[in-house]
C-alpha cells in the first residue's frame, strides 16, 4: 500500500491527495482508511491487495488516466484530450473532485458476468450515500479480468472508459453501448468508446466519426480539422469488438 500520512479534512475542497481518509462509502465495509491519489481519486484499500493487479498498476493506471484528462499535457507528451478538446479536459479533471469519483474493489468471482456485456459487473454509477464523505460515483471491479487484458487495453483504459460514464458524457441509451450486434456506424457515434479509442488507439484504429464526437463534446470551438487526417474514414458491418479483437473494453 502507498506511504502516506492522512489528509486534513478539508482535502475535498483543498483537492489535496497522496493521503489517506476516513470513509464508509464502500460496500460490505464499515469506516476504512482509503487511499486518495494525487489527482483526486478516491481508492479502496481492498484494490491494493486484489490478485489482478498490484497496487502500482493500479496508482499507474489512474495517473495515466489523470494524464489522459489533462488540459495541460499535449498527446506528444503522453496527454489526449489537452489536444483534443481542452475544454472538455478542464471540465473531467475537476469533476474527478466535484463528483467525487472512487474505485471499488468488492469480493467477485469468475462466474460473475465479465465485462462487455449488458448486465456488466464492472461498472460505473452514481450512488447516493448521505455522507458528505462519500462518492457521488464508483467504478466497481467485479469480474473485471477479461477487460485487462492486453487485447482490451487494460486497467488505464478501463478506468478511462468508466470515469467517462460516470462524468456524464454518454452520448447513446446504454442499452445500445451495450449491444455487441449495434452496426458500425451507429457505434462510431459512442462517445464514451470513440473517446477511450482516440486516447489509447493509434488514429489507424479510430474512426473520423469518433474522433468529431470526441473533439465536439462540451466546447463551443470544436477542433475538427484535427480529425481530417490519419483516422479511418471506412465503415463495416463488423461490430464494435472489430476494434478490439474480443469482447468490449468495458462495460
Amino acid at each position: 500500500m502507498p506511504e502516506a500520512g492522512n489528509c486534513p479534512a478539508d482535502w475535498r475542497a483543498k483537492k489535496q491527495g497522496g493521503c489517506w481518509a476516513e470513509t464508509s462509502a464502500f460496500k460490505d465495509e464499515g469506516p476504512v482508511r482509503a487511499y486518495v491519489a494525487r489527482r483526486g481519486w478516491l481508492i479502496d484499500p481492498r484494490c491494493f491487495r486484489d490478485s489482478r493487479f498490484s497496487a502500482g498498476q493500479m496508482l499507474g493506471a489512474l495517473t495515466e488516466v489523470s494524464r489522459k484528462i489533462n488540459p495541460d499535457v499535449p498527446l506528444s507528451r503522453g496527454g489526449c484530450l489537452a489536444t483534443y478538446n481542452p475544454d472538455w479536459a478542464r471540465k473531467l479533471t475537476a469533476q474527478v473532485w466535484s463528483r467525487r469519483v472512487a474505485v471499488e474493489c468488492p469480493a467477485w468471482s469468475a462466474s460473475q458476468t465479465p465485462c462487455g456485456e449488458e448486465t456488466v459487473q464492472s461498472r460505473a454509477f452514481p450512488r447516493e450515500t448521505g455522507g458528505e464523505n462519500g462518492p457521488d460515483h464508483l467504478i466497481v471491479l467485479e469480474n473485471v479480468s477479461p477487460c485487462l487484458k492486453s487485447r482490451n487495453l487494460g486497467l488505464p483504459a478501463f478506468l478511462f472508459h468508466e470515469f467517462l460514464h460516470a462524468a456524464g458524457a454518454d452520448s447513446v441509451p446504454l442499452s445500445q453501448h451495450d449491444d455487441p450486434e449495434v452496426s458500425q456506424y451507429a457505434f462510431a457515434r459512442d462517445r464514451v468508446y470513440g473517446t477511450e479509442f482516440l486516447c489509447f488507439l493509434s488514429k489507424a484504429k479510430v474512426n473520423a466519426v469518433q474522433c468529431r464526437e470526441a473533439v465536439s463534446y462540451e466546447t463551443a470551438h470544436p477542433r475538427y480539422d484535427l480529425c481530417r487526417k490519419g483516422f479511418s474514414t471506412d465503415f463495416t458491418s463488423n461490430p464494435p469488438a472489430y476494434f478490439l479483437e474480443g469482447p468490449g473494453a468495458s462495460r
